[in-house]
């Protein structure tokens, strides 16, 4: 039973509506404010309904860009359309396509609404914290509740989540204002200045210092930030700010690798090891299955987001949705009831199950790049031997039996990641013919007999309708990045958000609670900061960790002769790690615009780099916003309503290679 449900009490819906613009001061429900903070009790239901906005990021957007459950997650706009993840067939909706220019339709404008519901859900956030963190200074509040004193506590995670909002707008827009006021009728402002993004880091900084002095290493309840939440943002803000030293001390203390001195006891709390649960589980697959993803049962988790079935406020994710596989193109009727399946492959329509993690809309998936990273890091990677696709001339069934026979690493393994489904017949049926025409070489099966159950269907990167026997995961992972095309929604996926509720495997949704955070990421952060530092030999320990872990391949030293090579590197394995978990925009954003945003993308995101322009490596501000700001201008972005662009700091990449010559080293 969960104890933290994140509903969003009808009394605070005025103060908390994310469907008003926040930089237009729309006041608050002050008298609902005012009786509702009067205890903590009080102020942790304001807790939970700013938690309940935060959510939204993994639920969904309707149609008309209104925030809703719906199978488009506001989030995916951090994490598509970026050099690890690509945005699908091109077709979806706003959130995945977001600097995915569609012809006709620019999404990444002024006047597009979902824009303009972004960037006003973010500040609604912030609004909310404020109101919080301003009211806990009042006098004649009651702050004892389960026999302590919550100020602190409460303080903290306000301040964390008015961090956390600034880290996605910085992430999306650069330059944003800073607010920190409660809203009100007598404080209406229409002359906000955009800040300077240094400026924000620095806000954003002082606001998780706040938290990590704060919150207590356990979360309060269930879906509580913990201390390692706030400390590990904190060392973001830092590298951000280039202080790559302050950055690794936070997170030596995160991890539990650095000596915490005197002077850090009354900052960062207790020194007592039994209240710091953290460290790597020695499974990485396993700490993904909605059983083990929470706080109490996992190790590595910083901070779990939590839904709930059948429960008023408990919300619907729909983080599978967005990267699994859609099941679409083929409907069919079995009895009474109308089917959509995965794909009319071969003849043979697949459908949906509780065991395939239910329904995919395949809005975004994984440059094919992804997986020769897996197989370079790989423990059988002989660097002797050239990647697949094997030489012109090679058959298709060589290119599916040398994947299908190597072994992977733990993170891109079979339980890792998507590959192929097996012929049920109690779920899945024939659409045209009843023989297995092209069947790609499994064991148990064989071409031109009758579909048994068992068969492999490998997913692969041609159309659906295709029979030919091409169509399997040898194409899939061998094919050539730099020659991709955006036609495909069956290529593998990871697995680890594709869990659907037991019994409802048509909706596109779930209810399970996710991981948000986790160690592993802070790791790898420190890796960064180590990198910068010029601590390349502290740098290896922390990724052979995490690839000891996977059982991958270790590595001798950080590879590259320059600082922006060996950044690379970090990057190159955060994607191995973290694929469909990291904010891959507000990473790359705060790494440098032109010298990893854009300069990576066109150089691997070869489905979406001839869409995507300069001005996209930040979002359009809403014209809405501009226009609210009644007594003094503010700036558009450049690209946009005339502000010209400096070509000069994004200039058009070079390419150091065809696709005909050999690729980068990717270790």
């Amino acid at each position: 039973m969960k104890t933290l449900k994140y509903i969003l009490p009808i009394i605070l819906l005025a103060l908390f509506a994310c469907d008003k613009d926040y930089l237009n001061e729309t006041p608050p429900d002050t008298i609902t404010a005012d009786v509702l903070y009067k205890s903590a009790l009080g102020f942790q239901s304001g807790l939970n309904g700013i938690y309940g906005l935060m959510r939204a990021e993994r639920q969904g957007v309707s149609w008309n860009g209104g925030m809703s459950n719906y199978q488009y997650e506001v989030g995916a706009s951090f994490y598509v359309g970026v050099d690890d993840i690509h945005s699908g067939s091109g077709s979806g909706q706003d959130p995945v396509n977001v600097v995915v220019n569609q012809a006709g339709a620019r999404i990444n404008s002024p006047d597009r609404n979902y824009l303009s519901n972004l960037f006003n859900w973010l500040y609604s956030v912030i609004n909310a914290a404020n109101t919080i963190i301003n009211r806990a200074e009042m006098e004649d509040i009651d702050w004892l509740l389960n026999g302590q004193d919550q100020k602190a506590r409460v303080l903290g995670e306000a301040h964390l989540a008015r961090g956390w909002a600034y880290r996605l707008l910085v992430a999306g827009w650069g330059d944003v204002p800073i607010k920190l006021d409660e809203s009100e009728g007598t404080n209406i402002q229409t002359d906000f200045e955009r800040a300077p993004e240094q400026e924000v880091w620095a806000q954003m900084k002082e606001d998780f210092l706040i938290a990590a002095r704060n919150i207590p290493w356990r979360p309060y309840t269930t879906g509580s930030p913990t201390k390692g939440v706030a400390l590990h943002y904190l060392a973001e803000a830092c590298l951000a700010l280039n202080e790559p030293d302050q950055a690794e001390r936070y997170l030596n203390i995160l991890i539990g690798n650095g000596t915490i001195s005197a002077e850090d006891i009354p900052t960062f709390g207790s020194t007592d090891r039994s209240l710091y649960k953290v460290g790597l589980p020695n499974a990485y697959n396993e700490m993904f299955e909605p059983n083990n993803v929470d706080w109490a049962v996992n190790s590595e988790t910083l901070w779990t987001w939590q839904w709930a079935v059948n429960t008023v406020g408990g919300g619907n994710n729909t983080r599978r949705q967005t990267l699994a596989a859609r099941f679409a193109n083929s409907a069919y009727t079995l009895g009474s009831v109308n089917h959509t399946c995965y794909f009319d492959r071969q003849r043979i329509a697949l459908n949906p199950s509780d065991e395939r993690g239910g329904m995919g809309w395949g809005a975004s998936f994984i440059n094919p790049r992804v997986y020769k990273l897996y197989y370079r890091s790989s423990p059988g990677f002989d660097p002797a031997n050239p990647d697949p696709p094997y030489a012109s001339g090679s058959t298709a069934t060589e290119n599916v039996n040398y994947w299908k026979n190597f072994e992977f690493e733990d993170r891109f393994n079979d339980r890792a990641f998507r590959k192929f489904f097996r012929f049920d017949p109690s779920v899945d049926s024939w659409t045209g013919r009843d023989l297995n025409p092209n069947a790609p070489i499994p064991e148990n099966s064989q071409t031109g007999q009758p579909w048994q159950i068992g068969d492999t269907i490998y997913m692969g990167i041609a159309s659906n309708s295709n029979d030919n026997g091409m169509s399997n995961i040898g194409l899939s992972m061998a094919y050539d990045y730099r020659i991709s095309n955006r036609t495909s929604q069956t290529v593998p996926y990871p697995v680890k958000f594709s869990y659907t509720n037991q019994g409802y495997a048509y909706r596109l949704y779930s209810n399970l609670n996710q991981i948000y955070l986790r160690l592993g990421e802070s790791y790898l952060l420190r890796a960064e900061a180590r990198v910068k530092r010029g601590n390349l030999s502290g740098a290896t320990d922390d990724v052979n960790m995490l690839r000891t872990r996977a059982r991958a391949r270790l590595i001798d030293v950080i590879p590259g002769a320059t600082l922006q090579d060996q950044l690379d590197f970090i990057l190159d394995e955060r994607s191995r790690e973290l694929i469909g978990e990291e904010q891959r925009r507000a990473t790359l954003s705060r790494m440098g615009r032109y010298d990893f945003m854009w300069r990576r993308v066109q150089m691997y995101n070869y489905t979406d780099r001839d869409r995507i322009d300069r001005q996209d490596i930040r979002f359009a501000i809403p014209q809405s916003v501009i226009d609210a700001n009644l007594t003094k201008p503010f700036p558009q972005n450049p690209g946009w309503s005339g502000v010209p662009i400096n070509y000069s700091l994004y200039p058009l990449i070079e390419f150091p290679w065809s696709a005909n010559l050999p690729e980068p080293d990717m270790k």
